[in-house]
């Protein structure tokens, strides 16, 4: 059986097709539809789909109330890998710097700042780049978080950094469902996978990270879980007067 997008008309592949979780996307528009409006009869039953235990070393934290639901992805803190990329940055920019104060011809009594010079030192700005990007890095690690709240009506999805944080709200009827992904980082001596969940809605998705597989399995169980049970209504809200903050800021996340 072919489904049609309703918006542009174009069939939708079967890939893009959720017979599991109720939803279909069209890529040629970037649309999401509920199955229940382009199949009739559709769903076939119940689908019930079980939420595994929270694992003992899962780093993101889940509060789920009766139409309410909330994940707080806390900061790592300084641990061993941003003791090492603190080191290396810092290695890094100080032997930069030295580099481009000698370009400039500030040592060996040199303090003529002409032209030359500067476009001498102007090779250094990617490196200048690298290591102030390797800085932003070791900050995100220390204390860079990401919250998301889910009620009947709407997704807020924030992410955070000391005084810098970007909020985005999307509403329920373009949330299509929560799945797993992962992502390849290769250097010449290691790969290093990275693992997350995706929240997909239509137009894009927002990433919370995961410290392993067993996490991922059980955000993407517990979020589909909600998604399924508490259905879009636009007219309920659970969050009126809420702010995206608030969520790293209760007591439950501390």
């Amino acid at each position: 059986m072919k489904i049609i997008c309703p918006s542009c008309s174009r069939t939708i592949p079967a890939v893009d097709v959720a017979l599991d979780k109720g939803w279909a996307k069209c890529t040629s528009c970037n649309e999401v539809f509920p199955l229940a409006d382009l199949l009739d009869g559709y769903p076939p039953g119940e689908q019930i789909e079980v939420v595994p235990e929270r694992p003992f070393d899962a780093h993101a934290v889940l509060k789920r109330e009766r139409d309410r639901l909330t994940i707080h992805v806390p900061p790592h803190g300084i641990g061993p890998a941003a003791i090492g990329l603190l080191a290396f940055a810092v290695f890094w920019l100080g032997f930069i710097t030295f580099w481009t104060l000698g370009a400039l011809g500030v040592f060996f009594g040199r303090g003529n700042f002409d032209w030359g010079n500067m476009a001498f030192a102007a090779f250094s700005i990617p490196f200048w780049i690298i290591g102030i990007g390797t800085l932003g890095g070791v900050l995100w690690i220390a204390r860079g978080k990401k919250n998301v709240l889910i009620d009947p009506s709407i997704l807020v999805a924030e992410t955070r950094c000391l005084a810098w944080h970007w909020t985005r709200q999307i509403g329920r009827d373009k949330v299509q469902c929560a799945r797993v992904c992962e992502s390849v980082t290769r250097n010449e001596n290691s790969t290093t996978t990275n693992q997350a969940v995706e929240l997909v809605y239509s137009g894009g998705a927002y990433r919370l990270p995961c410290v392993n597989s067993a996490e991922q399995a059980w955000l993407v169980a517990a979020i589909n879980e909600f998604l399924r049970a508490v259905p879009y209504d636009p007219a309920r809200t659970s969050g009126a007067g809420w702010g995206a903050g608030d969520v790293g800021r209760n007591e439950t996340f501390r």
